[in-house]
Protein backbone atom coordinates (compact mmCIF):
# COMPACT_ATOMS: atom_id res chain seq x y z
CA UNK A 1 0.00 0.00 0.00
CA UNK A 2 2.75 2.35 1.18
CA UNK A 3 5.30 1.37 -2.03
CA UNK A 4 7.66 -0.10 0.43
CA UNK A 5 7.93 -3.72 -1.00
CA UNK A 6 12.05 -3.46 -2.09
CA UNK A 7 13.61 -6.27 0.18
CA UNK A 8 16.44 -3.97 1.48
CA UNK A 9 13.65 -1.58 2.69
CA UNK A 10 12.66 -4.30 5.37
CA UNK A 11 16.08 -4.53 6.64
CA UNK A 12 16.75 -0.45 7.28
CA UNK A 13 16.25 1.12 10.51
CA UNK A 14 13.26 3.82 10.45
CA UNK A 15 15.79 6.75 11.04
CA UNK A 16 17.76 5.53 7.89
CA UNK A 17 14.46 6.09 5.98
CA UNK A 18 14.26 9.05 3.72
CA UNK A 19 11.72 11.67 4.23
CA UNK A 20 9.71 10.31 1.97
CA UNK A 21 9.66 6.68 2.74
CA UNK A 22 9.56 7.76 6.55
CA UNK A 23 5.73 9.37 5.18
CA UNK A 24 4.99 6.50 3.78
CA UNK A 25 5.70 3.81 6.64
CA UNK A 26 3.93 6.28 8.85
CA UNK A 27 1.02 5.67 6.49
CA UNK A 28 0.88 2.18 6.42
CA UNK A 29 1.22 1.99 10.63
CA UNK A 30 -1.18 4.67 10.81
CA UNK A 31 -3.59 2.11 8.72
CA UNK A 32 -2.58 -0.85 11.29
CA UNK A 33 -3.80 0.94 14.35
CA UNK A 34 -7.60 0.26 15.87
CA UNK A 35 -8.07 4.10 15.63
CA UNK A 36 -11.38 4.20 13.51
CA UNK A 37 -10.71 8.30 12.50
CA UNK A 38 -7.10 9.14 11.39
CA UNK A 39 -5.80 13.00 10.17
CA UNK A 40 -3.47 13.62 8.09
CA UNK A 41 -1.82 16.75 7.63
CA UNK A 42 0.86 17.84 4.49
CA UNK A 43 -0.74 14.35 2.78
CA UNK A 44 1.99 13.63 0.25
CA UNK A 45 4.00 16.92 0.78
CA UNK A 46 7.55 14.86 0.46
CA UNK A 47 7.07 12.68 -2.21
CA UNK A 48 7.23 13.29 -5.91
CA UNK A 49 4.49 13.59 -7.92
CA UNK A 50 4.13 10.56 -9.28
CA UNK A 51 5.02 8.69 -6.29
CA UNK A 52 2.13 10.54 -4.26
CA UNK A 53 -0.32 9.51 -7.56
CA UNK A 54 0.85 5.70 -7.31
CA UNK A 55 0.74 5.72 -3.63
CA UNK A 56 -2.76 7.78 -2.99
CA UNK A 57 -4.13 5.30 -5.70
CA UNK A 58 -3.14 2.35 -3.42
CA UNK A 59 -4.24 4.15 -0.16
CA UNK A 60 -7.97 4.67 -1.66
CA UNK A 61 -7.90 0.95 -2.16
CA UNK A 62 -7.12 -0.51 1.20
CA UNK A 63 -9.53 2.66 2.79
CA UNK A 64 -12.29 1.24 0.52
CA UNK A 65 -12.20 -1.98 1.53
CA UNK A 66 -11.70 -1.06 5.74
CA UNK A 67 -13.75 1.36 8.14
CA UNK A 68 -11.99 3.68 8.80
CA UNK A 69 -12.49 7.54 8.36
CA UNK A 70 -9.66 9.54 6.80
CA UNK A 71 -9.38 13.27 6.65
CA UNK A 72 -6.42 14.11 4.58
CA UNK A 73 -5.35 18.22 4.19
CA UNK A 74 -2.63 19.06 1.21
CA UNK A 75 -1.79 21.62 -0.80
CA UNK A 76 -1.33 19.27 -4.04
CA UNK A 77 -4.90 18.81 -6.23
CA UNK A 78 -3.02 16.56 -8.66
CA UNK A 79 -4.05 13.82 -6.59
CA UNK A 80 -7.36 14.33 -6.23
CA UNK A 81 -8.48 11.63 -9.16
CA UNK A 82 -5.86 9.33 -7.16
CA UNK A 83 -6.91 9.53 -3.80
CA UNK A 84 -10.66 9.25 -5.18
CA UNK A 85 -12.64 10.90 -1.97
CA UNK A 86 -15.95 11.23 -0.72
CA UNK A 87 -15.90 15.01 0.28
CA UNK A 88 -13.64 17.66 -1.48
CA UNK A 89 -13.52 21.27 0.77
CA UNK A 90 -11.23 23.44 -1.28
CA UNK A 91 -9.80 27.06 0.30
CA UNK A 92 -9.27 29.02 -2.21
CA UNK A 93 -6.85 32.37 -2.03
CA UNK A 94 -9.36 34.76 -0.69
CA UNK A 95 -10.38 32.22 1.79
CA UNK A 96 -13.26 31.04 0.06
CA UNK A 97 -14.64 27.88 0.29
CA UNK A 98 -16.31 25.14 -1.96
CA UNK A 99 -17.58 21.67 -0.83
CA UNK A 100 -18.51 19.27 -3.36
CA UNK A 101 -19.26 15.03 -3.40
CA UNK A 102 -16.33 13.66 -5.44
CA UNK A 103 -17.85 11.33 -8.02
CA UNK A 104 -16.25 7.88 -7.85
CA UNK A 105 -15.03 5.89 -11.32
CA UNK A 106 -13.29 2.90 -8.92
CA UNK A 107 -13.38 0.54 -12.44
CA UNK A 108 -11.21 3.10 -13.93
CA UNK A 109 -7.55 3.22 -13.73
CA UNK A 110 -5.83 6.63 -14.43
CA UNK A 111 -2.45 4.98 -14.97
CA UNK A 112 -3.51 2.42 -17.65
CA UNK A 113 -2.96 5.88 -20.32
CA UNK A 114 1.07 5.77 -19.46
CA UNK A 115 1.75 2.47 -19.93
CA UNK A 116 2.98 -0.06 -23.03
CA UNK A 117 3.55 -3.13 -23.39
CA UNK A 118 6.63 -3.78 -26.16
CA UNK A 119 8.73 -6.71 -27.06
CA UNK A 120 11.34 -7.50 -24.53
CA UNK A 121 14.75 -9.31 -24.62
CA UNK A 122 17.09 -11.02 -21.96
CA UNK A 123 18.61 -7.83 -21.33
CA UNK A 124 15.53 -6.16 -19.94
CA UNK A 125 15.51 -9.21 -17.90
CA UNK A 126 18.73 -8.40 -16.23
CA UNK A 127 17.63 -4.92 -15.23
CA UNK A 128 14.67 -6.33 -13.29
CA UNK A 129 16.13 -9.26 -12.22
CA UNK A 130 16.64 -7.62 -8.91
CA UNK A 131 13.48 -7.24 -7.97
CA UNK A 132 12.38 -10.70 -8.30
CA UNK A 133 12.53 -13.52 -5.32
CA UNK A 134 14.23 -16.22 -7.79
CA UNK A 135 17.40 -14.95 -9.65
CA UNK A 136 20.30 -15.86 -11.97
CA UNK A 137 18.37 -17.86 -14.80
CA UNK A 138 20.52 -18.31 -17.81
CA UNK A 139 19.62 -17.24 -21.27
CA UNK A 140 20.62 -20.82 -22.91
CA UNK A 141 17.51 -21.98 -20.67
CA UNK A 142 15.28 -19.34 -21.68
CA UNK A 143 16.23 -20.13 -25.38
CA UNK A 144 16.11 -23.60 -25.01
CA UNK A 145 12.36 -22.95 -23.81
CA UNK A 146 11.66 -20.59 -26.60
CA UNK A 147 10.67 -17.81 -24.34
CA UNK A 148 8.75 -15.17 -25.19
CA UNK A 149 9.77 -11.35 -23.35
CA UNK A 150 7.16 -8.72 -22.76
CA UNK A 151 8.58 -5.51 -21.34
CA UNK A 152 6.43 -2.44 -19.24
CA UNK A 153 7.17 0.81 -20.18
CA UNK A 154 5.58 3.20 -17.62
CA UNK A 155 5.85 7.01 -18.85
CA UNK A 156 8.98 5.70 -21.57
CA UNK A 157 10.64 3.81 -18.81
CA UNK A 158 11.24 -0.12 -18.66
CA UNK A 159 9.28 -1.01 -15.20
CA UNK A 160 8.79 -4.39 -15.57
CA UNK A 161 9.00 -7.51 -17.46
CA UNK A 162 6.86 -10.95 -17.73
CA UNK A 163 8.38 -14.29 -19.36
CA UNK A 164 6.50 -16.70 -21.28
CA UNK A 165 8.34 -20.47 -21.56
CA UNK A 166 7.80 -23.81 -23.05
CA UNK A 167 7.59 -26.11 -19.99
CA UNK A 168 10.30 -28.29 -22.24
CA UNK A 169 13.41 -27.57 -24.07
CA UNK A 170 12.76 -27.68 -27.54
CA UNK A 171 14.89 -30.35 -27.84
CA UNK A 172 12.50 -33.00 -26.85
CA UNK A 173 11.36 -36.43 -29.24
CA UNK A 174 8.92 -37.92 -27.15
CA UNK A 175 4.96 -37.11 -28.45
CA UNK A 176 3.43 -36.86 -24.97
CA UNK A 177 6.30 -33.93 -24.17
CA UNK A 178 6.08 -32.23 -27.57
CA UNK A 179 2.36 -31.71 -27.32
CA UNK A 180 2.54 -30.55 -23.87
CA UNK A 181 5.26 -27.74 -25.37
CA UNK A 182 2.36 -27.14 -28.18
CA UNK A 183 -0.57 -26.91 -25.69
CA UNK A 184 0.66 -24.92 -22.86
CA UNK A 185 2.67 -21.87 -21.53
CA UNK A 186 4.24 -21.39 -18.42
CA UNK A 187 3.57 -18.02 -16.75
CA UNK A 188 7.49 -18.24 -16.08
CA UNK A 189 8.34 -14.62 -14.50
CA UNK A 190 6.61 -11.57 -13.89
CA UNK A 191 8.73 -8.50 -12.29
CA UNK A 192 7.55 -5.30 -11.85
CA UNK A 193 9.58 -2.57 -10.26
CA UNK A 194 8.98 -1.12 -6.79
CA UNK A 195 7.63 1.70 -7.54
CA UNK A 196 4.52 0.96 -9.97
CA UNK A 197 3.60 -2.25 -8.03
CA UNK A 198 0.11 -1.85 -7.27
CA UNK A 199 -1.42 0.01 -10.00
CA UNK A 200 -2.43 -2.48 -12.56
CA UNK A 201 0.46 -3.42 -14.38
CA UNK A 202 0.04 -7.47 -14.00
CA UNK A 203 -3.57 -7.52 -14.93
CA UNK A 204 -2.44 -5.34 -18.37
CA UNK A 205 0.89 -7.94 -18.57
CA UNK A 206 -1.68 -11.17 -17.80
CA UNK A 207 -4.43 -9.47 -20.32
CA UNK A 208 -1.68 -8.68 -23.10
CA UNK A 209 -0.68 -13.06 -22.50
CA UNK A 210 -4.37 -13.45 -23.40
CA UNK A 211 -3.95 -11.32 -26.82
CA UNK A 212 -0.83 -13.11 -27.79
CA UNK A 213 -0.75 -16.54 -26.27
CA UNK A 214 -3.61 -18.83 -27.20
CA UNK A 215 -2.82 -21.85 -25.56
CA UNK A 216 -3.37 -23.09 -21.81
CA UNK A 217 -1.39 -20.54 -19.33
CA UNK A 218 -0.27 -21.89 -16.55
CA UNK A 219 1.94 -20.57 -13.61
CA UNK A 220 3.68 -22.02 -10.18
CA UNK A 221 4.61 -18.72 -7.76
CA UNK A 222 5.41 -18.67 -4.22
CA UNK A 223 3.96 -15.16 -3.69
CA UNK A 224 0.82 -16.13 -4.58
CA UNK A 225 0.70 -17.53 -1.25
CA UNK A 226 0.51 -14.46 0.52
CA UNK A 227 -0.58 -12.38 -2.02
CA UNK A 228 -4.37 -13.41 -4.04
CA UNK A 229 -2.68 -11.41 -7.49
CA UNK A 230 -3.00 -14.42 -9.45
CA UNK A 231 -6.41 -15.62 -8.44
CA UNK A 232 -7.32 -12.21 -8.98
CA UNK A 233 -6.94 -12.48 -12.28
CA UNK A 234 -9.16 -15.18 -12.99
CA UNK A 235 -7.13 -18.38 -12.83
CA UNK A 236 -8.15 -21.73 -11.59
CA UNK A 237 -6.09 -23.18 -8.56
CA UNK A 238 -4.64 -26.19 -9.65
CA UNK A 239 -3.48 -28.62 -6.74
CA UNK A 240 0.33 -28.35 -5.95
CA UNK A 241 2.25 -31.25 -4.79
CA UNK A 242 3.79 -30.87 -1.81
CA UNK A 243 6.83 -33.59 -1.26
CA UNK A 244 8.53 -31.66 1.51
CA UNK A 245 6.56 -34.22 3.57
CA UNK A 246 7.04 -37.04 1.65
CA UNK A 247 8.44 -39.86 2.60
CA UNK A 248 11.14 -40.12 -0.04
CA UNK A 249 12.36 -36.04 1.31
CA UNK A 250 12.41 -37.34 4.73
CA UNK A 251 14.57 -40.61 3.34
CA UNK A 252 16.96 -37.80 1.77
CA UNK A 253 17.00 -35.47 4.78
CA UNK A 254 17.79 -38.69 7.25
CA UNK A 255 20.83 -39.48 5.12
CA UNK A 256 22.23 -35.90 5.20
CA UNK A 257 21.79 -35.91 8.61
CA UNK A 258 23.52 -39.37 9.48
CA UNK A 259 26.72 -37.98 7.00
CA UNK A 260 25.68 -41.34 4.64
CA UNK A 261 27.96 -41.72 1.50
CA UNK A 262 27.87 -39.28 -1.73
CA UNK A 263 26.41 -42.35 -3.55
CA UNK A 264 23.48 -43.20 -1.65
CA UNK A 265 22.34 -39.91 -0.99
CA UNK A 266 22.62 -38.78 -4.79
CA UNK A 267 20.54 -42.21 -5.42
CA UNK A 268 17.82 -41.21 -3.09
CA UNK A 269 17.64 -37.09 -4.45
CA UNK A 270 17.84 -38.02 -8.27
CA UNK A 271 15.12 -40.33 -7.57
CA UNK A 272 12.95 -37.84 -5.99
CA UNK A 273 13.69 -35.32 -8.11
CA UNK A 274 12.55 -38.05 -11.54
CA UNK A 275 9.75 -38.26 -9.13
CA UNK A 276 8.65 -34.44 -9.15
CA UNK A 277 8.99 -34.39 -12.24
CA UNK A 278 6.79 -37.23 -13.30
CA UNK A 279 4.25 -35.91 -10.75
CA UNK A 280 4.94 -32.52 -12.68
CA UNK A 281 4.23 -34.06 -16.47
CA UNK A 282 1.06 -35.83 -14.95
CA UNK A 283 -0.08 -32.60 -13.80
CA UNK A 284 0.38 -30.58 -17.21
CA UNK A 285 -1.39 -33.40 -19.21
CA UNK A 286 -4.59 -33.36 -16.64
CA UNK A 287 -4.79 -29.47 -17.54
CA UNK A 288 -4.76 -30.40 -20.90
CA UNK A 289 -6.48 -33.41 -20.77
CA UNK A 290 -4.41 -36.25 -22.44
CA UNK A 291 -3.46 -39.52 -21.06
CA UNK A 292 0.16 -40.10 -19.49
CA UNK A 293 2.51 -42.64 -21.48
CA UNK A 294 5.95 -41.90 -19.63
CA UNK A 295 6.82 -43.90 -16.80
CA UNK A 296 8.18 -42.80 -13.70
CA UNK A 297 11.51 -44.35 -14.05
CA UNK A 298 11.69 -42.80 -18.16
CA UNK A 299 12.27 -39.45 -15.57
CA UNK A 300 14.66 -40.89 -13.22
CA UNK A 301 16.65 -41.68 -15.92
CA UNK A 302 16.77 -37.99 -17.56
CA UNK A 303 17.51 -37.18 -13.96
CA UNK A 304 20.73 -39.59 -13.31
CA UNK A 305 21.63 -39.32 -17.14
CA UNK A 306 22.23 -35.62 -16.86
CA UNK A 307 23.74 -34.75 -13.36
CA UNK A 308 27.06 -36.43 -12.33
CA UNK A 309 27.31 -37.68 -8.71
CA UNK A 310 30.85 -36.23 -8.35
CA UNK A 311 30.02 -33.00 -9.44
CA UNK A 312 26.52 -32.20 -9.53
CA UNK A 313 25.31 -33.59 -6.13
CA UNK A 314 25.01 -30.03 -4.16
CA UNK A 315 23.00 -28.75 -7.30
CA UNK A 316 20.57 -31.72 -7.23
CA UNK A 317 20.27 -31.07 -3.28
CA UNK A 318 19.70 -26.73 -4.00
CA UNK A 319 17.06 -28.32 -6.40
CA UNK A 320 15.13 -30.26 -4.47
CA UNK A 321 14.85 -27.36 -1.41
CA UNK A 322 11.41 -27.49 -0.88
CA UNK A 323 9.42 -23.81 -1.32
CA UNK A 324 5.67 -23.43 -0.76
CA UNK A 325 3.95 -22.71 -4.28
CA UNK A 326 0.52 -22.36 -5.85
CA UNK A 327 -0.23 -23.11 -9.30
CA UNK A 328 -2.84 -21.86 -11.34
CA UNK A 329 -4.18 -22.58 -15.15
CA UNK A 330 -6.10 -20.71 -17.52
CA UNK A 331 -7.47 -22.49 -21.12
CA UNK A 332 -6.93 -19.67 -23.34
CA UNK A 333 -7.07 -22.35 -26.55
CA UNK A 334 -8.96 -20.85 -29.33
Amino acid sequence: MAGLSEAYLYLTPYKYLSTGQKFRFELAFAMTREHEKILIDEYSAFLDRDTAKIVSYMFQKFISKSKKRVVIITANDDIEDYILPDTVIRFDDFNRIEIYKKKKDTNSNLFERDFEILKGNYDDLQLLERYHYFGDVKEGTLIRRKAKFYSLYYKKKLMGIAITTSPYTDTVTETDLININDSLRIIYRIILHPKIRGIGGTKLLYNHFLKKEKKLLFIRSAMAVEHPFVSSLGMIENQHVDYENTSGYQNLLKLIDHNSDQKSVFETATNLLGHIMWEEYKGYLNIIGDKSNLTETFFIDVVKNTFNRNKDLQLVLEILKPIVMKEYYYDNRL
